[in-house]
């Protein structure tokens, strides 16, 4: 009879927390992808009204929505005339990963120096 005690409010237990917790793990889990399907739709319609500009008119800070405030102090802002990324190097001159990874520089022709 113990036994069938214990038994049942570990079952309680389970069903208390357990079940609500399992639940909320497959809500998140169903929200991320979610949320990774509207990123890539984002990213294609990005890249699509990229391809439409000229480069010149494709700028990093049009891409990240910097306010006003950020593009002020931003190097890449007040020296437009280098592409963006080449501003921000590291010590050994490769470039960051964010600016491997974003999509100017990855439809920014190579210019070849004659």
């Amino acid at each position: 009879m113990e036994l069938e005690g214990i038994l049942a409010v570990i079952i309680g237990i389970i069903l208390r927390f357990g079940l609500p917790l399992l639940i909320t793990a497959l809500i998140v889990v169903a929200l991320k992808r979610v949320d990774a399907s509207w990123q890539a739709e984002i990213d294609e319609r990005r890249i699509q009204s990229l391809q439409g500009m000229e480069i010149e008119q494709v700028q990093c800070w049009t891409i990240s929505s910097c306010p006003e405030i950020k593009r002020e102090e931003c190097v890449a802002y007040q020296i437009r005339s280098v592409p963006c990324w080449q501003h921000f190097r590291n010590g050994r001159g490769e470039l960051r990963e964010d600016c491997l990874e974003c999509e100017i520089f990855r439809i920014t022709p190579i210019t070849i120096a004659a």
